[in-house]
């Protein structure tokens, strides 16, 4: 790389060259325009797929019929103005990639507890939240975040998940309001906030308690004593996690799965009574409950949310003498996980929504009116990939690992938080709509990369079953050669690489491209016991990073071979140790970009890079103002490395072998990645495609020049691909040698002269 082209060696050629050949300049800068806009956060647009993971529902206390608030699991806040039919991002004031724990309203005032916090934010419109001071500040403060609120009686309550007290205020719309705490009897954790009739209760392990008029927690039914202990006679010892009544009946549920009713009509001391679910099937889990009415009067029927899918009991109401069962309830096209369940209104009837694990979901009025109905009814998803009609009005929030393009279709690996759906998704359009594949139909199975063969059409899959490949982009999948965990694949000219295996057992296959070569599998490692995570193609070479266990660290390296070029006998590929020692690193390598004379590596807590010699640190990214980063994808264009991580999107310039800049291209505002967490980057067609955990996103524009001030100039990116110079070059030199040659034929000829002075300018 000594040899370099220098852009103001070639200045004075500049100036002499036509409109033509610096037509032809800028058509190669074109394909270094990434470079460009790297310089500044560019404004990106999300491509879904939509949908993903809701945690929380509530209904505005203002305008119920109206607008409505969903809690995601990894994206904030989203806001709809028309019960639910499209959505918009709701963050402002509190930012993207919160966790929302929960909601309540009090008085005009919506709350949300998210993992950074409670917020706070005027009803009635579009929220603009901000920071609640919550009880932080009383003594003694909350030993871990909020997570659970309610209100009632004009009261907000909220509770942390792992200590006893209940901290109150009537202060509603103030951010920095009186806290009342009062503590649990018996030290009891609080695992559960809701109603019983119009008073707030709490539910802790196996225990009910209710205020009483001293605002004093007391139990809700009688002990008995069992070993000396006393211990509740309904609940069998299970941890509460929600808690719903009619002015009636009250209903809890258990961390795993089990539901009890208990009548409020007799006043004083409850008597809790298990619910049977009345088939086979029954959930391991709860997540939450919700009631509902039905057909006329007092009916209701019970909705519950759990990690195996929806129940719902048999009608009752406020006359019933025995308990309903419950049965399962309806079924969703994509991940069976319910988070939470609403009624908008109650006392129209309105639908029940289900907040799903892709996406929310709401079964119409019409099944509401008979329990068996709604049972058997299939809820019409609010969006997810049946309603996407513009990026505004999606749910952007699913996780997306990788993508991949094959002519005009778009792949990526989309699953949810808890990875119970997971599937490789395509799109004929760019994102605006998305279907399954079904991929995972055939086994269950956990996804890692995607790799795209465009000279034969075929894409491929590694998974923890094997790699699976589509021809021509459609179904059905079909296996390439045998089972085993493939965490990544390289398509050569001749072979597929495909690396990953058992830890400290890894492999690494050449297997043949379908439409291609046929030849033997062939296994080659670059040392024994090296497992491979990361594999790139550079020109003709492929590259392998990975990692041994060496005691309590890990000799993290780079091997680089020649592409394979089959051969009678199959010689494998010759693997060489890329520079002269491994990096030694308590974490594991998992991401490997390739720029011309320079190597990157990137894992937990380390980016670095390597010209042939030593590993070292990328300068700027130590700099970085957050710790224990987790490098998860890296792409290189001319000029840039782009770092994602799990904070962020970076880009650093890389010229000259010198970081010349350091910029977080997350973006801020509507204009921002769906998800700072990056699982994947990909430069397909000019463009950065980033996969991230909310969601897939590219670049709304790519401009040919950056904005002043961005040190995006000719120099700045200089290094171009030679060839790209070489090509400018040639045609320069042809329409110079045209050119001579026609000024040597005008100068016999009258009336020319005027024709060259003309192109000339």
């Amino acid at each position: 790389m000594k040899n370099r082209f220098r852009v103001a060696a070639l200045a004075p050629a500049l100036l002499r060259w036509t409109r033509g050949t610096r037509s032809l300049l800028l058509l190669a800068f074109g394909f270094t325009s990434l470079a460009c806009w790297a310089q500044t956060a560019p404004t990106w647009r999300t491509l879904g797929p939509a949908g993903g993971t809701l945690t929380v529902l509530l209904a505005d206390p203002v305008a119920p019929l109206g607008i409505l608030y969903a809690g995601s699991d990894v994206n904030g806040m989203f806001v709809s103005k028309d019960g639910g039919s499209t959505w918009t991002s709701a963050n402002s004031g509190m930012g993207g990639g919160r966790h929302i724990h929960a909601l309540a309203s009090l008085g005009s005032f919506v709350y949300a507890a998210t993992d950074d916090g409670v917020y706070f934010s005027s009803a009635g419109g579009t929220p603009a939240w901000s920071r609640l001071q919550s009880p932080q500040t009383v003594d003694p403060a909350p030993a871990c975040a909020i997570s659970m609120l309610q209100s009632a009686k004009s009261t907000l309550y909220m509770a942390a998940a792992c200590e006893p007290n209940v901290y109150a205020t009537g202060d509603a719309g103030r951010s920095a309001p009186t806290w009342v705490t009062t503590p649990l009897p018996l030290d009891a954790n609080v695992s559960a906030l809701g109603l019983l009739g119009d008073s707030v209760a709490v539910g802790s392990q196996s225990t009910i308690y209710r205020q009483d008029a001293n605002q004093n927690w007391i139990n809700s039914e009688a002990l008995i004593d069992v070993d000396g202990l006393p211990v509740l006679s309904g609940l069998a010892g299970e941890q509460l996690v929600a808690l719903v009544s009619t002015s009636r009946w009250a209903f809890s549920c258990t961390l795993a799965g089990l539901v009890f009713q208990a009548d409020l009509a007799p006043g004083g001391l409850l008597s809790w009574s298990r619910l049977q679910f009345s088939s086979a099937t029954e959930p391991l889990s709860c997540n939450g409950l919700a009631l509902a009415r039905v057909g006329a009067g007092t009916q209701s029927v019970l909705a519950m949310a759990s990690g195996d899918g929806a129940f719902v009991s048999s009608v009752f109401d406020d006359s019933t003498v025995s308990a309903p069962g419950l049965v399962p309830g309806p079924a969703f096209a994509m991940g069976q996980s319910v988070r939470a369940a609403l009624q908008v209104d109650p006392a129209a009837r309105s639908s029940l929504l289900w907040a799903a694990e892709f996406g929310l979901y709401a079964s119409s009025a019409a099944d509401l009116t008979q329990s068996t109905i709604l049972s058997l009814s299939t809820p019409a998803p609010l969006n997810g990939p049946a309603r996407v009609d513009a990026p505004s009005q999606r749910l952007n929030n699913v996780q997306v690992q990788d993508v991949a393009q094959l002519g005009t279709l778009l792949f990526a690996i989309a699953q949810t938080g808890t990875g119970s759906y997971v599937d490789v998704m395509v799109s004929a359009d760019q994102g605006a709509n998305w279907t399954r594949t079904q991929l995972t139909g055939l086994l269950p199975m956990v996804i890692h990369a995607l790799a795209a063969d465009s000279v034969h059409n075929v894409l491929y899959v590694a998974t923890n079953q094997g790699v699976y490949y589509l021809s021509q982009g459609t179904g059905p999948w079909t296996l390439l050669g045998t089972v085993y965990d493939v965490r990544a694949l390289a398509v050569g000219a001749q072979a597929l690489y495909a690396a990953g295996g058992l830890v400290d057992n890894g492999i690494l296959q050449l297997l043949p491209l379908v439409g291609g070569a046929q030849f033997a599998v062939i296994q080659n490692l670059p040392l024994a016991n090296f497992n491979a995570q990361s594999l790139v193609l550079s020109g003709a070479s492929v590259y392998v990073a990975g990692w041994i266990r060496n005691g309590g660290v890990y000799d993290n390296a780079v091997y680089v071979a020649s592409d394979f070029v089959p051969s009678n006998p199959v010689l494998a590929p010759a693997w060489q140790i890329f520079g002269s020692v491994p990096f030694t690193s308590d974490t594991r390598v998992n991401s490997l970009a390739v720029a011309p004379g320079v190597v990157f590596m990137g894992g937990s807590g380390f980016l670095v890079q390597n010209e042939s010699s030593a590993w070292g640190s990328v300068s700027g990214f130590a700099a970085l103002p957050f710790s224990d980063v987790r490098v998860n994808a890296l792409a290189v264009d001319t000029v840039n490395l782009y770092v994602g991580t799990t904070e962020g999107l970076w880009a650093i310039g890389f010229a000259d072998r010198t970081v010349k800049s350091l910029v977080d291209m997350s973006g801020t505002g509507a204009s921002a990645l769906p998800s700072r967490v990056i699982n994947g980057l990909r430069l397909l067609g000019g463009s950065l495609f980033v996969a991230t955990n909310a969601g897939l996103a590219t670049p709304v524009i790519v401009p040919a020049t950056a904005p002043a001030g961005s040190g995006c100039s000719m120099s700045m990116a200089g290094e171009p691909d030679p060839l790209l110079w070489l090509l400018v070059l040639v045609a320069a030199l042809q329409i110079m040698h045209a050119r001579r040659r026609r000024a040597q034929a005008g100068a016999a000829a009258p009336g020319t002269q005027h024709g060259l002075m003309e192109d000339r300018t």
